[in-house]
């Protein structure tokens, strides 16, 4: 009996030993904090949160200290705007706002705003929400289909601008940074949508009747031109002539006025040889100079 009782005292020292070592080592780990990569530790006591953050890697802690975990990757959140055009037209947009928390500041933005999903609550997706609105209450919905370009980059400066002056409000300057803000083509009702299509289309049929009026224009002009060319030539042409004739009979006149018996010359030069069957003159008036032919 003696053997069993020693024996079952050992058993029993030997669990409380080993149960001790356990919540030893418990209370040992339970001293430390892993903070995983992309992320920083927040540390909080009674309420009272650290000024310091925990950077990656194993951390002492003490027991009466929980760390909360906060991503300072970048993170992407994407929030919808309901607005109306300056036209008063529905338009519905999309936009992304990139941003990162800077870690320094990740203990302080925690304390005076909240986790990640406060954040985006308090000051990123109002930012994109008044931003959106404002912007879309400049432009008609057809500008903000013609002018998308100067529309977003409007809607990027303003959600900068609010999210900076949201974050100074609360002495928190440059604790997020900004990425690339990205806007979705507007979107309008499909009412509004055909209209557009409509009028597009009828822009288009007066464009295109408006070219063909041109090219006619344009035919029937050059036609005309190649017409008073063609006039011109023939006009220049006889014009030319007639200057020619009428120095031509000016030579002439002036070489008779100057020489008579050129008539005679040129009468000469003319003749082809043969003399006329009758001739008239003096007592006869009419001789046959042919007498090798006999009249009728």
């Amino acid at each position: 009996m003696k053997f069993n009782f020693a024996s079952k005292k050992f058993i029993v020292l030997g669990v409380g030993a080993s149960l001790l070592i356990v919540a030893l080592l418990i209370g040992f780990f339970s001293c430390f904090s892993s903070v995983k990569s992309g992320h920083i530790g927040i540390v909080t006591a009674f309420g009272q949160v650290d000024p310091l953050p925990l950077s990656e890697g194993l951390h002492p802690i003490s027991p009466w200290k929980s760390v909360t975990l906060m991503n300072v990757r970048l993170q992407s959140p994407s929030s919808s705007a309901d607005s109306a055009s300056k036209d008063l037209q529905k338009v519905h947009t999309q936009v992304t706002v990139p941003y990162t928390i800077t870690a320094s500041y990740g203990a302080k933005i925690f304390q005076k705003v909240g986790n990640l999903d406060r954040i985006e609550a308090a000051i990123i997706n109002p930012g994109i929400q008044e931003s959106t609105k404002a912007v879309t209450a400049q432009f008609s919905a057809e500008h903000l289909i013609t002018q998308r370009e100067v529309a977003k980059t409007k809607i990027d400066q303003m959600i900068r601008e609010y999210v900076a002056h949201a974050l100074e409000a609360q002495g928190l300057k440059g604790a997020i940074t900004i990425g690339s803000i990205a806007v979705t083509d507007f979107q309008f009702s499909p009412e509004f949508n055909k209209s557009i299509e409509q009028k597009v289309q009828a822009e288009q049929d007066a464009l295109r009747a408006e070219n063909e009026k041109r090219k006619k224009i344009t035919e029937a002009e050059g036609d005309a031109e190649s017409k008073r060319k063609s006039a011109d030539g023939e006009a220049y042409a006889i014009e030319k002539k007639s200057i020619a004739e009428a120095a031509a009979i000016k030579r002439k006149a002036d070489a008779l006025s100057s020489n008579p018996r050129l008539v005679d010359l040129n009468a000469v030069e003319k003749w082809n040889g043969q003399l006329p069957n009758m001739m008239g003159g003096g007592a006869v008036p009419f001789i046959n100079v042919n007498p090798g032919k006999q009249q009728n």
